[in-house]
């Protein structure tokens, strides 16, 4: 079975979309466009966010079950267009997740909560972190000799 993210490059290749095999600098048009397609994405689900927040929601067209499985959907769609912008920029998004990923794994060891929940690292651990992370990615998009 594919991957998420070969999913989507699989898609994006069937309906007639750019799906470059290598690192592929956006031209103006495909950045305006991937830049489109994610802000409406987040902008969806920040609204859905704020009606269960603030209880904006209309009960008579939503109730909580249905609200939560839009969330849902809202949240693989924001992840549908990322992966999108990975594939047009020609980008491995399985061994780019994998790289920020081994990133944060790195902070286990050196984590703290802070009081709004997030996990955070020491500046010069996180800084080693992503230097390492960074050396990989450049690795991966074959940037050392550009």
């Amino acid at each position: 079975m594919d991957s998420n993210f070969l999913r989507v490059k699989t898609w994006m290749g069937e309906v007639g979309q750019a799906t470059p095999d290598r690192l592929t600098r956006y031209d103006r048009q495909t950045m305006a466009l991937r830049k489109t397609l994610i802000k409406e994405e987040f902008n969806e689900l920040m609204d859905l966010f704020d009606a269960m927040e603030h209880s904006t929601l209309d009960h008579t067209f939503f109730d909580e079950d249905t609200l939560i499985l839009e969330v849902v959907k809202e949240m693989c769609d924001l992840l549908v267009v990322t992966y999108g912008a990975l594939v047009a920029l020609g980008v491995d998004g399985d061994a780019a997740f994998l790289a920020v990923m081994e990133n944060n794994d790195g902070k286990i060891a050196h984590a703290q909560r802070r009081e709004d929940g997030k996990t955070v690292v020491a500046p010069e651990v996180k800084e080693n972190l992503k230097r390492k992370m960074r050396k990989n990615l450049t690795r991966l998009l074959n940037l050392e000799a550009a």
